[in-house]
């Protein structure tokens, strides 16, 4: 047998805030906590998107079977715009494809993972990789296409991940990103509740 070598590393980010959702009560009393400006600006772009021709709709994928086809749909969304061959991204070469698609069977096999899109027709907008454990919800990896940008995919696919998640038994929904002490924007701050 073949004993494969794990290197990973570890690195320290301080005084960076890392934001996360509390999924307790319920959706309509969580979006009266965003202010009125986030979700004005939610609702209308999540209207503006869904009477698009073709009709939008969200699709879940949590099969180890289809894992591998769901990730490539991913990939080409993702190396369709500025994370191109990027190494940081999922698809950035192909030691990192491999890496995640291992990664996703095996923990869709425990439960641990899904993949999410916003689709529009036979059009994949936007995708996130989720992972699963105990309690928590982690929304690692987003990506949407440039071409529909100005109806905000990403946020609506995030928000729409949030909405399922209450009623269920998970607690938090966290964001896995920093911010940088430069952003004054950020649409992690603008849905988190911590």
């Amino acid at each position: 047998k073949a004993i494969r070598k794990i290197w990973y590393s570890v690195s320290v980010v301080k005084n960076a805030p890392s934001f996360y959702t509390s999924i307790t009560g319920t959706w309509e009393d969580y979006l009266k906590t965003r202010g009125k400006n986030t979700f004005r600006t939610w609702k209308t772009s999540r209207k503006k998107l869904f009477e698009l021709p073709g009709g939008a709709f969200f699709q879940h994928v949590n099969d180890p079977g289809s894992m591998g086809t769901a990730l490539k749909r991913f990939i080409d969304i993702e190396q369709s715009g500025w994370k191109k061959d990027q190494e940081f991204s999922v698809g950035g070469n192909e030691k990192n494809r491999r890496f995640y698609e291992e990664l996703l069977v095996e923990s869709a096999h425990k439960g641990m993972a899904s993949i999410v899109f916003l689709v529009l027709g036979t059009t994949d907008i936007a995708g996130m990789i989720v992972y699963k454990y105990k309690t928590l919800v982690y929304g690692a990896h987003v990506t949407y296409c440039q071409k529909y940008a100005s109806y905000s995919p990403g946020v609506i696919l995030n928000a729409e991940i949030i909405r399922t998640l209450f009623g269920t038994h998970y607690e938090e929904y966290d964001y896995l990103g920093f911010q940088k002490a430069d952003e004054k924007n950020s649409l992690k701050k603008k849905w988190s509740t911590g």
